[in-house]
């Protein structure tokens, strides 16, 4: 029986995609006997073992991204003969927070403005933002929330 070591060691997968999609990484290889594929990821310094398969010449890695999926992503693949490893990038881009945010900032600046012009008294005010945003929901998480959508992924 002909021994190979891995050959022809392909990593699919797109190298940029939207926060929310659905993402396959596959890993294929030639060799005699099966070789043991390893999918890793590294980002900011820290590797983390994703998949590891023994038994095919192939693995496939399906996730719904986030930011944190973006990083470097290596196959490695040995076997009893000998060893092969290749790499490729992915970029996580944000989804559509930022139409949500146009919405909600707009909307404070016009309360706000609404408050400067046409001051309510206090009880007034709170019976308003509880109709708003809900009574057991306070406004300082709000503001919050709305913070956090300011950043890109």
């Amino acid at each position: 029986m002909h021994l190979s070591p891995p050959t022809s060691l392909t990593l699919s997968m797109d190298s940029e995609v939207t926060e929310g999609q659905r993402v396959s990484i596959m890993c294929h290889v030639n060799s005699h006997p099966v070789s043991t594929l390893t999918l890793n990821r590294t980002s900011q310094g820290s590797s983390v073992e994703l998949l590891r398969d023994t038994e095919h010449n192939s693995l496939t890695y399906s996730v719904t991204v986030s930011s944190a999926h973006s990083g470097e992503y290596t196959c490695s693949a040995h076997n009893t003969v000998g060893s092969d490893s290749t790499k490729r990038s992915l970029t996580v881009k944000c989804g559509s927070r930022w139409s949500f945010l146009n919405i909600v900032v707009l909307s404070t600046i016009l309360s706000s403005l609404q408050s400067i012009f046409f001051p309510l008294s206090e009880a007034q005010t709170q019976r308003q933002q509880s109709e708003q945003i809900g009574p057991d929901f306070p406004f300082h998480t709000h503001f919050l929330q709305i913070h956090n959508f300011m950043f890109p992924c």
